[in-house]
């Protein structure tokens, strides 16, 4: 066997130089035509022979079938088109096609282990990465079967324990977090994020003096959603009264407001800053004897709107933090990231839509308000809307190379936050002034159209 292939690869080597095959092919093939030679050659090396394993070769299992049926195949080019733009973050548009009731093929995208914003779907591939082979799916999830599940779906099985049996989930919580290194507890603690309620409020007090300041803070935030603010600095709050004031404003003063009073030089305006990191919502209001709600009503839009705006954020409830991000829009003050991520989703949808009302083309003040994109926001009418006029009419013709990118990166964002019908609406629009089909912009507003 070996003497044939050797005798075989020296025949091709022959080949490849141009030479004959006169003394190169094996014995038995001798007298036989030039044709026949090339033939069985061909079929020694593909057929007759076979590559050995290396001895550290692992053979996996299959990839792990997911619940939602594979996105239909004729829309399958147009998602790899997208993802080798590079416009647009593959966990992003995954997201979009998961809203949509389905998943990716294997071939066309896998997730990587870095990946984390990622509908909970993927979590068993993101296990079959790891190299987890643990088939976990006949299990209960307990402290005793905590180890035998898979990282990534056990997180997603105390998520949905705590929704459906909140109390098997907080018990679970306190019998392994603590054994856990901190950012496996700052996960699991997580899981009480989404429908989180007083009864939560116990076991997030246990971990309030956690030995992680991650810990501590995310603790801390939630404790804030349900009402509960965090006790304010007694010396910040003595100092408070020479930075904020109780004032009544208007015509005939029947008015009230809360204001950040007027400061003579940058070192004042420093230490007001610091003064307000260190107290809580609930902090000022007891200093002004009143309520905490009566702070995010009444609040004047002026100096250190910027800095009551994170006393919220980080020590204020759920509604508390919506209602100011709504007066804040109406002011037309900037929001920051870190207080947008504190409002509902569905709050972010409301005020992102009035925002966009007044934004320019490339939408950059509108971006931010839709950090989870999922395709279900019905865009306003592109007539009514200056933003959206403008950037269809720069899609057509535009000079600038920096200018159409910016045009590409607005149109890949519509794309990812349109609901169909207004992801077909737009396309119709674009089209219709001159855009061609084909054109790579629309890609990712022609799928979300077709999902």
């Amino acid at each position: 066997m070996h003497k044939t292939l050797d005798d075989i690869n020296a025949l091709k080597a022959r080949w490849m130089t141009g030479s004959g095959n006169e003394k190169a092919c094996p014995q038995e093939w001798e007298g036989l035509d030039e044709l026949s030679l090339l033939a069985l050659a061909g079929q020694f090396s593909r057929i007759a022979t076979r590559p050995v394993s290396p001895g550290d070769l692992q053979v996996r299992p299959d990839i792990p079938s997911l619940p939602l049926p594979t996105m239909p195949p004729e829309l399958r080019p147009q998602f790899r088109r997208i993802l080798s733009g590079k416009l647009t973050s593959p966990e992003q548009v995954v997201s979009l096609i998961t809203a949509r009731g389905y998943c990716v093929n294997p071939i066309d995208w896998m997730p990587k282990r870095s990946d984390v914003d990622l509908p909970r779907v993927y979590d068993s591939w993101r296990d079959w990465l790891d190299g987890n082979t643990v088939d976990a799916a006949h299990d209960v999830l307990s402290a005793e079967t905590w180890d035998s599940f898979p990282a990534h779906s056990r997180y997603s099985e105390l998520t949905v324990m705590h929704g459906a049996h909140s109390d098997a989930a907080r018990g679970l919580i306190v019998k392994v977090a603590p054994s856990l290194p901190a950012e496996q507890r700052l996960r699991m603690l997580e899981c009480l994020r989404s429908g989180l309620s007083e009864a939560d409020k116990p076991l997030l007090e246990t971990f309030s003096g956690d030995r992680s300041s991650k810990v501590q803070a995310f603790v801390k935030l939630q404790l804030a959603r349900l009402g509960h603010n965090a006790v304010s600095d007694r010396e910040a709050s003595a100092e408070l009264t020479d930075f904020i004031e109780l004032q009544r404003a208007g015509m005939l003063s029947r008015r009230k407001v809360v204001r950040a009073r007027k400061l003579k030089n940058d070192a004042q305006r420093k230490r007001r800053k610091a003064v307000l990191g260190r107290m809580s919502l609930q902090g000022i209001s007891d200093m002004l004897d009143l309520d905490a709600n009566d702070i995010v009503e009444m609040w004047d839009f002026g100096g250190a709107t910027d800095e009551i705006a994170e006393v919220i954020a980080t020590s204020g409830t759920d509604d508390q933090v919506d209602r100011f991000a709504e007066r804040l829009v109406e002011h037309d003050t900037t929001v920051s990231q870190s207080f947008i991520d504190r409002i509902s989703p569905a709050q972010q949808r409301v005020l992102g839509l009035r925002v966009m009302m007044k934004d320019d083309w490339r939408l950059a003040q509108t971006m931010p308000w839709f950090t989870d994109p999922d395709g279900s926001v019905p865009l306003p009418q592109a007539d009514k809307c200056d933003a959206l006029t403008e950037l269809i009419a720069l899609a057509v013709q535009t000079e600038k190379p920096a200018q159409e990118q910016a045009v590409a990166a607005a149109l890949n964002f519509l794309g990812l936050i349109a609901a169909r019908e207004a992801a077909a609406s737009l396309v119709e629009r674009l089209t219709a002034a001159g855009v061609m089909t084909v054109d790579h912009r629309l890609t990712l507003l022609r799928l979300n159209a077709a999902l």
